[in-house]
């Protein structure tokens, strides 16, 4: 990524450049992978369906205070080699906006709205709506509980496709060095609504555990099950350091 932002005010700022896409809970903080639970993206962020392209280069509108975060932007989108040389006149239209709770027992919980649209290189509109969510809840018991949601539906020509998931975390304070964190996620999507068993489907077991702030040990199990296909489990762990 590289790009240029200035500030006018906190309200409203210029970014111009390559960057991230901003849509849903991770796509703009993709590379803080530390800060999600999970160890594997959610298959709407998957890239082998790509709903949402992952870069873009254009220019946004954005501003941030303590309860609202707003980003409207346009791009070169998919009608482009590399999202970079334009090549065709079309431009991506995104919007990505959310409220979030600045303080007290619900700090850290947010509800958003997505938008974006562009064409590819064959002259093909691709639309993608979306919604995200976050609702935590601290003071129960040692920690805190997490609730996240995203949805996601996607046009493509005559084909609809779509996805979401639900994760239930509970972050768990065991001393001021030591905290752990067990989730369970439910992950599905559909590329194609008119088919038929075509589906793709996870449920995910997963922990991290922390022996200090900054190093995060992630283990997790999933289960993925496509179609009609037989089941398949998947065993991951990582290591993750945040600076």
């Amino acid at each position: 990524m590289s790009f240029f932002e200035y500030s006018f005010i906190d309200l409203l700022k210029k970014r111009a450049g390559k960057y991230l896409n901003p849509f849903g809970l991770i796509h703009e903080r993709r590379d803080a992978f530390p800060t999600f639970p999970y160890l594997f993206h959610p298959l709407m962020y998957s890239e082998d369906f790509k709903l949402i392209p992952t870069y873009n280069v254009g220019i946004q509108l954005r501003g941030e205070i303590s309860y609202l975060v707003y980003v409207v932007h346009v791009a070169n989108g998919r009608g482009s080699a590399a999202n970079v040389v334009d090549a065709n006149p079309d431009k991506a239209i995104g919007i990505h906006l959310f409220g979030r709770v600045p303080s007290g027992i619900f700090q850290g919980s947010l509800l958003g709205f997505d938008f974006y649209t562009d064409k590819d290189l064959k002259d093909v509109r691709h639309t993608t709506l979306g919604g995200h969510s976050i609702l935590s809840i601290s003071g129960i018991g040692p920690g805190k509980i997490q609730l996240w949601g995203e949805v996601a539906h996607y046009t493509k020509d005559k084909q609809k496709a779509l996805s979401w998931y639900a994760l239930l975390s509970y972050l768990w304070h065991i001393s001021e060095q030591w905290s752990l964190l067990p989730y369970v996620m439910y992950d599905t999507l559909d590329p194609d609504l008119d088919k038929k068993d075509d589906e793709v489907g996870n449920i995910v077991f997963g922990v991290n555990v922390s022996p200090f702030i900054q190093l995060i040990l992630k283990l997790e199990f999933r289960n993925l099950v496509q179609g009609k296909e037989k089941a398949k489990q998947i065993f991951g762990f990582g290591i993750a350091y945040a600076f």
